[in-house]
């Protein structure tokens, strides 16, 4: 599929990017679908990122550099890559996520078969800082019961957004939040259409340990998700009541701000910060109806802390009927 009037917009938001940008940079540029715009946003970097990028440039006139003389985070550079975006399908990919030479024209094939989704997505290979293969990252499902049920960004590195089914003065990204943008933008467009897992293919997502996902502190990441789910969710989605919802949002959300805590920090530390996010935590509890397991939850993850063991955390919801009997 190469319809000249399917132009893919590809926006690569960059800051101090300059270790693996260029190695990104060509893995667009040799996709086997030629149709595509890779448009970078330099968001204020003060390393060679736009030097690189520049130079780029002149082997491949399908770049067009944008230049933000301040770092104004990657929502910001998102939302201006999307307002320079000439294509009817819009993808966001991390600087430092090099992707596989047929990817998209796999993608571009599937959504000419079906072409009134308003995104699609894949699983992803997880990839170190070295390229070597890391293991497969299997997403769910597309359904808004599980974007709000379990709290997570079903779809984002490699994610096609159809762009001509959303308003013209549509912005993807919220700049008021740092944390939780990606997830409000996942459920801002769930109010627009579905979204499609395309299954069979892979986007490449490099971890390592300045990835934004690992990297941000947990009290800023759990205060924003705290007002986010609370104030946002509960304005726009006030007529969500699936009895998944009821019984399982809150107890994954506060089970999320407590994993947060035992992987970025110390054990002590955790506790301490655990302790502080208490009322928070509980709250989430109390609006999923399950004020029961709050002691529970916590009784749970600070044993299964003691391990180092974080491959406890997706188990945890089946331990509740063993303790669906105890009080708090």
């Amino acid at each position: 599929m190469n319809n000249p009037e399917t132009l893919v917009s590809i926006i690569v938001p960059a800051f101090n990017a300059e270790r693996y940008l260029h190695q990104t940079l060509a893995s667009l540029a040799l996709q086997t679908y030629k149709n595509l715009e890779i448009i970078l946003v330099d968001d204020g970097s003060q390393d060679a990122t736009y030097e690189i990028a520049s130079n780029f440039q002149k082997t491949d006139n399908r770049l067009r550099i944008f230049r933000q003389q301040h770092n104004e985070g990657e929502s910001a550079a998102i939302n201006l890559g999307w307002v320079h975006a000439k294509g009817n399908f819009v993808c966001i990919i991390s600087h430092d996520d090099p992707q596989d030479l047929e990817w998209l024209t796999f993608l571009m094939n599937f959504i000419e078969k079906e072409p009134s989704h308003i995104l699609y997505y894949s699983d992803r290979m997880k990839i170190d800082s070295t390229d070597k293969f890391v293991s497969f990252d299997c997403l769910y499902e597309w359904s808004l019961q599980t974007l709000i049920g379990k709290m997570i960004c079903i779809a984002s590195a490699g994610t096609l957004i159809n762009k001509s089914l959303l308003p013209i003065d549509f912005l993807p990204r919220d700049t008021s939040l740092k944390q939780c943008s990606d997830l409000k933008q996942m459920l801002t467009l769930a109010q627009y259409g579905d979204g499609c897992k395309v299954k069979g293919v892979y986007s490449k997502w490099r971890i390592h340990s300045t990835n934004l996902s690992y990297s941000k502190p947990f009290l800023e990441k759990a205060d924003e998700f705290e007002t986010f789910t609370v104030n946002w969710l509960d304005e726009f989605y006030p007529q969500v009541n699936y009895p998944y919802l009821n019984a399982h949002a809150g107890i994954y959300i506060a089970l999320q701000l407590i994993k947060w805590a035992f992987q970025q920090l110390q054990f002590r530390e955790a506790l301490n910060q655990i302790w502080l996010k208490k009322k928070a935590i509980k709250h989430l509890i109390l609006r999923s109806g399950k004020t029961r397991f709050f002691q529970t939850v916590l009784v749970i993850a600070i044993n299964k802390g003691l391990n180092k063991s974080y491959s406890w955390f997706g188990k945890i919801p089946r331990e509740f009927s063993k303790h669906s009997q105890h009080n708090w």
